[in-house]
């Protein structure tokens, strides 16, 4: 069962520092997280077609000898009621609850991965921009020094009309 921890787990966080390899992940990550939720699809449509088929052999059985299940009057509503009462459709029901949340789980999977495609995008661009430039060169004394002396000096007199 997977929970919104695995799909952490799974997805991961982004590295802004390794935006290639993480890049690289991508599609490898994508295709295994959409693989899981075509398996969970096609668990829970099996699931689905047990459970279908299955009330429909217990209707057509009950319909045939109603009395061996307890229904003096077999009518429609009767044997809806005896077909849910019964503890094989109440497992089979659990069964494809459980089969529809990992559905739901492995599609919100390929969903999370779909956004950490958009966010390696941005990520992308935003390092494109210089964004996360580098710090700054050390600078000595001197060359500080020699700044607030530059921008002290007085800026020499330029009329209006030359400007």
């Amino acid at each position: 069962m997977k929970t919104p921890a695995a799909i952490i787990e799974d997805v991961g966080t982004i590295d802004p520092d390794q935006l290639d390899k993480e890049w690289l992940k991508q599609p490898r990550l994508y295709i295994s997280l959409a693989a899981e939720a075509a398996d969970a699809r096609q668990q829970y449509e099996s699931m689905k077609a047990a459970l279908s088929e299955h009330e429909a052999s217990l209707a057509s059985k009950i319909r045939t000898d109603p009395e061996s299940f307890g229904i003096s009057k077999p009518t429609e509503k009767a044997i809806e009621e005896a077909v849910r009462a019964a503890k094989k459709t109440k497992r089979l029901e659990q069964e494809l609850a459980e089969a529809k949340y990992e559905l739901d789980m492995a599609q919100v999977a390929v969903q999370a991965c779909s956004d950490r495609r958009e966010a390696l995008k941005h990520l992308t661009q935003l390092w494109m921009a210089s964004y996360y430039g580098s710090a700054p060169a050390p600078v000595t004394r001197e060359q500080a020094d020699d700044y607030r002396r530059e921008k002290r000096k007085p800026k020499p007199y330029v009329p209006e009309g030359d400007r």
